[in-house]
C-alpha cells in the first residue's frame, strides 16, 4: 500500500509553451502545489499506516513548507 502511494504518478500538468499573465501564472502555480500538498498529504498516511515514521517525520517538513507556499499564493491572488 505504502508504495503504491509513494510511487503513484502525480497530477501536476507541464505547462503549455505559451504566454501568460502573472496571475494566471500564480494561479497554475498554487493549483499545483495543492496537488503536491495532497500527494505528500497521502504519503505521510501510508507512512504512518505502515510504521515509517522516518517518512512521516519528513513528510512533515513538506506539509509545512506546501501549506505556508500556499497560503502566500492566496495572498498574492486577493
Amino acid at each position: 500500500e505504502f508504495r503504491r502511494v509513494l510511487f503513484r504518478s502525480t497530477s501536476v500538468e507541464e505547462a503549455e509553451n505559451k504566454e501568460v499573465t502573472s496571475e494566471e501564472a500564480f494561479a497554475s502555480t498554487l493549483k499545483d502545489f495543492e496537488l503536491l500538498r495532497d500527494d505528500v498529504l497521502a504519503v505521510k498516511k501510508a507512512a504512518d499506516e505502515s510504521g515509517d515514521y522516518l517518512t512521516s517525520a519528513l513528510m512533515d517538513d513538506y506539509i509545512e513548507s506546501f501549506y505556508k507556499e500556499i497560503w502566500m499564493l492566496r495572498q498574492v491572488l486577493k
